[in-house]
């Protein structure tokens, strides 16, 4: 039950038209021309500032980020490689002290395509606003267990749930930056 909401949420249910976070095609998508794991130090800030900064213009002012979602190998490379050579902070840190929306770089699995279960055909980053206010995964009814019932030697245990999906209420508060 637990690993089918998370698949929904991320990547939602074709069967049933219902959309999820990462493969939303209401959210702007840019595709910029250098990715993490061949960019120099400058284009990996250049990189992480481009989502908070594309959403900021993109709705005139209007939304400000506040997370960003990356796949766990960026999130390996920019918490662990210096600012620079004579730095005593890596680039996360550094990102994170000078960018004014961001308050937190979060890895995910499934944003690597090769670990998404075949939903993404390249890598992501996510750049969005997290708040109930823009965004929410609805679940009207929640994992509910029935009481036993015996069937011959044998007992079984009913249970229901039921899933909204994703609503995304204001599609602008958020981008999505993919591999070239």
């Amino acid at each position: 039950y637990e690993e089918k909401m998370q698949q929904m949420a991320y990547f939602g249910e074709a069967a049933a038209n219902i959309k999820g976070f990462f493969n939303n095609s209401q959210v702007d998508k840019l595709v910029p021309s250098v990715w993490f794991d061949t960019a120099t130090t400058d284009e990996l800030l250049e990189l992480l500032n481009e989502g908070p900064t594309r959403v900021v213009q993109n709705s005139n002012m209007k939304e400000t980020p506040n997370t960003l979602l990356v796949p766990y190998n960026v999130y390996r490379i920019i918490s662990t490689r210096p600012r620079s050579s004579t730095s005593d902070t890596t680039i996360l840190e550094f990102f994170l002290r000078t960018n004014p929306y961001i308050t937190a770089v979060e890895p995910i699995n499934e944003l690597e395509a090769s670990k998404s279960g075949g939903f993404l055909s390249k890598d992501r980053m996510i750049c969005y606003n997290r708040s109930p206010d823009k965004l929410q995964f609805h679940i009207p009814q929640p994992l509910e267990f029935f009481p036993p019932e015996r069937n011959g030697l044998e007992y079984t245990v009913a249970a229901h749930a039921r899933c909204g999906g994703l609503a995304y209420y204001y599609p602008k508060s958020g981008i999505v930056l993919e591999k070239a």
